[in-house]
């Protein structure tokens, strides 16, 4: 049991939000695969165009492309779908939501990720 439970774990569905250009997620993706896991990685953010680049580098550093999706409000969590067992938000997006904004988008994360899943965020753009 304790193996099918560990074989569980080599395989993680990562979703980041408000990616830009992915340097997150991807940094992540890799240093989890590097540790033997497998990856998915779906990234989410407003500007086709910062996705576009995410798709080229993923696919330089990971060896394949993450799946990528452009939402237009994060603060309308209708665009969430699966469940993840990890949800990042990297880098300096977090300074454009206040303090409403951000409990609202935590508690539409809490939604998709798994029951032993975490969200991993990175603040230091905060003031």
């Amino acid at each position: 049991m304790d193996e099918q439970i560990d074989q569980l774990k080599k395989h993680l569905k990562i979703i980041e939000l408000c990616s830009g250009t992915g340097i997150g997620g991807i940094a992540l993706s890799k240093v989890l695969i590097e540790h033997g896991n497998s990856v998915e990685l779906k990234m989410l953010d407003a500007r086709r165009e910062a996705l576009e680049k995410a798709l080229d580098f993923s696919l330089k550093e990971l060896g394949f492309k993450a799946q990528i999706q452009v939402v237009v409000d994060i603060l309308k969590p209708d665009y969430l779908e699966g469940k993840y067992d990890i949800a990042l938000m990297y880098g300096f997006s977090l300074s454009h939501f206040n303090p409403w904004e951000m409990i609202k988008i935590l508690s539409s994360i809490q939604e998709i990720i798994v029951e032993d899943g975490i969200l991993l965020m990175e603040e230091r753009d905060r003031i």
